[in-house]
């Protein structure tokens, strides 16, 4: 029980902060960002997938920071597609992280780790926009009653005086506290299974089947998912594999696994994008982690 308290707490500590700033800002893009912009470069077509992978990319946080900004995104009409590019690329690339992966790991793995990111993430949007009506994705997320905010429409659900006579600020509260509302209840739900997965999975008990095979990718990605580690964390976690014994394969599965299939991100997602969404969006990542694991390892084998 002593490990399972000091896993989740880690895991809050970590994740809180990013949570509350990633709907700190997707409140702020509602309310400010203009509706023009949003319909004319993400509304749809190859380019919407495009230009959301690149900001994904650039966007510095993780998991928890992406998610408001997505179900802002959602809230703003943008197709399932192109919001689930940039759940899956925005955890994997940042700035600080592809410099951290060149300068604590390799060149070619952050070379890897760029170039099939972004083929997996396009592909993925690709298919889920094309798939978006068989899917039966859902049109509203979190916060839907209060999209009139800043809208000529109705008003919003915290009085009723109209949404434009409300200050700017007092609309943002609202989306912000909207989004709190609904997307917090699965990120703790999340934590609470990681945290228990981790107290009676520690991965010291597991290196030394790790360095090849189908067993050390199916183990580092049972490990990889609860695991929860973001915004470069994984980054010297991979590095002390590599350093234990751990094959580069592997290594790198585990690198790309978990900074994206945590409990909490996949909740979240299905309330995002929906839960048929989500399975293929999960199993995208997987063929990621292991397809680019298994790539990786068969390049520096050579």
């Amino acid at each position: 029980m002593h490990a399972f308290i000091h896993h989740f707490l880690h895991l809050l500590g970590e994740s809180l902060p990013l949570f509350l700033l990633g709907a700190a800002v997707g409140a702020a893009i509602e309310e400010w960002l203009p509706r023009g912009w949003v319909e004319r470069w993400l509304a749809g077509g190859k380019s919407s997938v495009f230009l959301a992978a690149t900001a994904g990319a650039l966007l510095p946080g993780c998991a928890m920071t992406t998610m408001p900004l997505a179900a802002a995104m959602r809230r703003r009409g943008v197709p399932v597609g192109t919001v689930a590019a940039f759940i899956m690329i925005a955890p994997i690339l940042s700035p600080h992280t592809i410099a951290l992966t060149a300068t604590l790991i390799s060149v070619p793995m952050v070379v890897a780790r760029i170039v099939l990111a972004f083929a997996v993430a396009c592909a993925l949007g690709f298919f889920l926009n094309a798939a978006q009506r068989s899917l039966r994705v859902p049109v509203g997320v979190a916060g839907e009653k209060n999209d009139c905010c800043g809208e000529k429409k109705s008003c919003c659900d915290s009085g009723d005086a109209p949404a434009a006579a409300q200050p700017a600020w007092r609309r943002w509260l609202t989306r912000f506290f909207g989004s709190l509302r609904e997307l917090a209840p699965f990120l703790i739900g999340g934590l609470l299974v990681a945290a228990a997965l981790l107290a009676w999975l520690p991965v010291e008990q597991y290196s030394a089947h790790l360095r090849g095979g189908w067993l050390a990718y199916a183990i580092v990605t049972l490990i990889a998912i609860p695991a929860y580690v973001c915004d470069g964390g994984e980054i010297p976690l991979t590095r002390a594999l590599l350093a234990l014994g751990v094959g580069p394969g592997p290594a790198f599965c585990f690198m790309l696994a978990s900074v994206g299939t945590c409990f909490a991100t996949i909740a979240m997602s299905g309330r995002i994008i929906g839960w048929r969404a989500t399975a293929i969006y999960l199993a995208a990542w997987l063929l990621l982690a292991v397809g680019g694991g298994v790539l990786v390892g068969a390049l520096l084998a050579a």
